[in-house]
């Protein structure tokens, strides 16, 4: 995945992921790792702020791995200390060091976790996004974006995955409704992603002919993501 140009990309903002295998999903082995890396929640669980306020929180929190004794410390820096490091709905971090320090603090189990940013092709941007009736849809991620920041290196390029936008938040994969199954004329890599962008393209300009009906897809709009992921902690100088 060298070949990808960070250069033609926005960041959209780093993410703590874990990677799953959805109970129930039989994906083509071939085509798809067995532990998967996606921006969906119904693929991978990813950090959630407002767990905090929810009535399950605590289970959910334990579940994604923050132990028990910190729900205390975890509720307390989502309520006064998160604004400098993230933001609120989408459990987005502002920066990969902002992302490091949560999980030294939060997360001690580490298996399959990832820092995981996100870009935005700049094309896109630039042509503007997909009309008036598809605004707030991305509203939270879509401000970050237009702040047109660069995203940061010294992360391993995974590759594209087409992911919807609902209630300003990333909704459902492409994988999701088996869109992966049509004939676009190339496989994912053995990460499960799309690596050229124009292959990318081609998923991201189908779906959009459906026009949000929920014929191809979610009725919910669809963007290309390219996501890369960084080491949880950096290694310290000789």
């Amino acid at each position: 995945m060298s070949s990808v140009d960070l250069n033609n990309y926005y960041s959209a903002g780093y993410f703590v992921i874990r990677a799953n295998h959805p109970p129930g999903w039989d994906l083509p082995k071939d085509m798809f790792p067995d532990q998967l890396i996606s921006l969906s929640r119904c693929i991978c669980p990813r950090l959630d702020l407002i767990w905090r306020w929810y009535k399950d929180g605590g289970e959910a929190m334990a579940e994604f791995g923050i132990p028990a004794e910190q729900f205390a410390d975890f509720a307390a820096w989502c309520e006064h200390e998160y604004e400098s490091e993230a933001d609120y709905l989408t459990g987005m971090f502002y920066s990969i060091e902002a992302a490091r320090r949560f999980i030294s603090r939060f997360l001690p189990d580490t298996n399959g976790l990832h820092i995981i940013g996100v870009g935005f092709p700049n094309e896109l941007v630039e042509i503007g996004w997909r009309g008036p009736h598809y605004e707030n849809q991305c509203d939270t991620i879509e401000k970050r974006v237009t702040q047109r920041l660069p995203i940061e290196v010294g992360g391993d390029v995974l590759g594209h995955e087409i992911v919807s936008c609902d209630y300003c938040d990333f909704g459902h994969s492409w994988i999701c409704n088996h869109i992966h199954e049509e004939p676009f004329g190339f496989r994912p890599n053995s990460r499960g992603f799309i690596s050229n962008y124009d292959d990318a393209k081609k998923v991201y300009d189908w779906l959009a002919e459906d026009d949000m009906k929920g014929t191809r897809g979610e009725p919910e709009p669809y963007y290309i993501w390219l996501l890369i992921s960084y080491p949880l902690h950096v290694k310290a100088a000789d």
